[in-house]
């Protein structure tokens, strides 16, 4: 997220954390990973939040690899949601 932040000229919050919650699921006899990030961006609006995070998963190389594996969510500290994907 600190390379999407400079590419939107906004700074990152002196408070901000990342909490990952991943669980083990299983569908049809085969198991797959869920993923939740919930995001605390303190001071930031809620639209900027969210635009920010977004922004960090496009961006993340990591995640571009996982994301054909590994079912992804994050929230803001407002609980501002993205969608699910795999």
């Amino acid at each position: 997220m600190g390379i999407a932040a400079r590419k939107m000229k906004i700074s990152m919050p002196a408070g901000m954390a990342i909490d990952a919650e991943v669980d083990l699921c299983l569908s049809n006899d085969a198991y797959f990973l869920r993923a939740r990030l919930n995001v605390s961006l303190p001071g930031l609006e809620p639209d900027i939040a969210r635009d920010l995070i977004e922004s960090g998963h496009r961006t993340c190389p990591t995640q571009k690899q996982r994301a054909a594996i590994l079912t992804c969510s994050s929230t803001s500290s407002k609980r501002i949601r993205r969608a699910g994907y795999r």
